[in-house]
């Protein structure tokens, strides 16, 4: 949508706010009269879309599968570099405690998904990786969890679902 400003031409809005051309413009429009523009009139505008993505991958394969490009990645000494709210998480995860490192590296490998984008993940919907969430539901409730899956609200449930 565009607001016709006060001095704003039919031709104007089509060729330096819409790209598009004064018919195309006019018809989505229904404007029969171009003069008949009224300041604060809203408009449709016309949306062109070559592609519907990228041409090119956003994160390389290698990163999304936890695949061979990992070998040399330590998760437990990355956390604990970044030292966020993932450094000193604890669960217990079938009987046994286990860090959030090590929560991190089971999941990647049931799943085949990369560490560094379970990680990138947790950082950025709560800041667990290199901050301390800002409440206390944010700490019990890691990431994309909060209200969506009751019952549900470990780091290890939430990140293997």
């Amino acid at each position: 949508m565009y607001t016709v400003q006060p001095g704003d031409t039919l031709s104007y809005i089509a060729l330096y706010r819409c790209g598009c051309t004064v018919d195309e413009l006019a018809a989505l429009n229904g404007i029969a009269d171009p003069a008949s523009l009224q300041a604060g009139q809203p408009l449709r505008i016309p949306v062109k879309t070559d592609q519907s993505g990228p041409a090119f991958p956003l994160l390389p394969d290698s990163e999304v599968v936890y695949s061979p490009a990992y070998v040399d990645f330590d998760i437990a000494g990355f956390v604990q570099r970044q030292g966020g709210y993932l450094a000193s998480y604890t669960e217990r995860v079938n009987g046994k405690e286990h860090t959030g490192a090590e929560i991190v590296e089971m999941v990647a490998q049931s799943f085949s998904v990369g560490p560094r984008t379970l990680l990138a993940l947790l950082e950025y919907q709560g800041g667990w990786v290199t901050g301390t969430p800002a409440t206390e539901t944010a700490q019990t409730l890691p990431a994309w969890a909060a209200g969506r899956r009751p019952g549900r609200a470990l780091l290890s449930a939430q990140l293997g679902r």
